[in-house]
């Protein structure tokens, strides 16, 4: 089955909306005060009381989706050379987006809360792995595929 050149760029976006409007992040820290939080792509719910630094983290995590999505547009709308450049660039924020959730702002939160923490990413994690998915297989899809000329040269030698 041959997929038309931008269906894969579409689930992508798609995915990425995805990104803007889960859950990525749910934190439950219990101990003096305990706490719960969760971190959307565009806003933060739940008691952020005395922690600093999740404003920024909330601010360049939204930023990166929005470029991202700018990556999926053009991957969709642009012949056959954009389409990879901003198929690799939405790979590499892809890619950045898990470590950025579990490395940066879990460590915000594990150094200003008492107590143990629990966590899930499970909706940061599918649509990130969804969208990696169609990114890559979008590159392996615009990529040019050696034409039937040549093997039937090379046919014609043996």
């Amino acid at each position: 089955m041959k997929l038309h050149r931008q269906i894969l760029p579409v689930f992508g976006f798609l995915a990425t909306l995805g990104l803007l409007f889960s859950p990525l992040i749910e934190v439950h820290t219990s101990g003096d005060i305990p706490r719960d939080l969760i971190i959307f792509g565009t806003d933060i719910t739940g008691d952020t009381q005395h922690l600093s630094g999740l404003i920024f983290a909330q601010d360049f995590q939204f930023y990166s989706l929005m470029a991202l999505l700018m990556s999926w547009l053009a991957a969709i709308f642009s012949q056959k050379q954009v389409r990879v450049v901003a198929l690799s660039f939405g790979i590499f924020i892809i890619s950045m987006l898990p470590a950025w959730f579990m490395v940066y702002v879990e460590d915000i939160i594990k150094h200003q809360v008492e107590g143990p923490l629990e966590h899930q990413y499970l909706y940061g994690f599918t649509f990130a792995g969804i969208a990696l998915f169609c990114g890559t297989f979008g590159i392996i899809q615009t990529q040019p595929r050696p034409s039937q000329a040549v093997g039937n040269v090379l046919d014609q030698e043996v």
